[in-house]
């Protein structure tokens, strides 16, 4: 059995998003597979990859919408690209506070931006959801993982996750 990722597919959550027709696949399925993981809970799921999501889940299973920020690999190639002098680097586990060198300053940039950022969307989502689960996952979320706290859940296999109950769902439900 296969299934196209068309407008046709049914999704075991319901989708409560002014544009679905624009809601990427991808982003379901880390929702379908976080939903599995941790039924019943209130969840924000990021999956850091070309792009950073943010996607918010109810514990009743539905998804609210969130939202999308450039990844790690955009972010290096717009410093390279729209400036004049500064090169390409790419993503690396070790970063630091304070760059001494061109490239330190655009790498510890780059990731403690992007480590900020996320941490400051897990922040404001446990204010307003104590009880519920950030799950983390993405090609790039492996340099994140240890950084954050409170300690987020790490699942890389996420979207695959997801994309097995989608398929199975809509094998029942055809």
């Amino acid at each position: 059995y296969w299934l196209d990722a068309s407008e046709e597919v049914k999704y075991p959550l319901q989708i409560d998003y002014q544009s679905p027709t624009t809601l990427g696949v991808d982003r379901v399925a880390v929702c379908v597979g976080a939903c599995c993981l941790f039924p019943e809970t209130d969840l924000l799921v990021i999956n850091s990859g070309t792009a950073i999501t943010y996607n918010y889940v109810t514990k009743s299973n539905v998804f609210l919408g969130g939202n999308i920020s450039p990844g790690q690999e955009i972010r290096f190639r717009a410093l390279h690209l729209f400036t004049a002098k500064l090169p390409y680097l790419e993503g690396n586990a070790e970063f630091g506070e304070m760059g001494r060198t061109t490239e330190e300053a655009i790498r510890n940039g780059v990731m403690n931006g992007m480590l900020f950022e996320i941490q400051r969307y897990i922040d404001s989502f446990y204010r307003d959801f104590p009880e519920g689960k950030v799950v983390l996952t993405g090609g790039n979320s492996f340099y994140m993982k240890s950084k954050l706290s409170p300690v987020v859940a790490y699942e890389e296999n996420l979207g695959f996750i997801g994309l097995d109950v989608i398929l199975e769902y809509n094998k029942k439900n055809n």
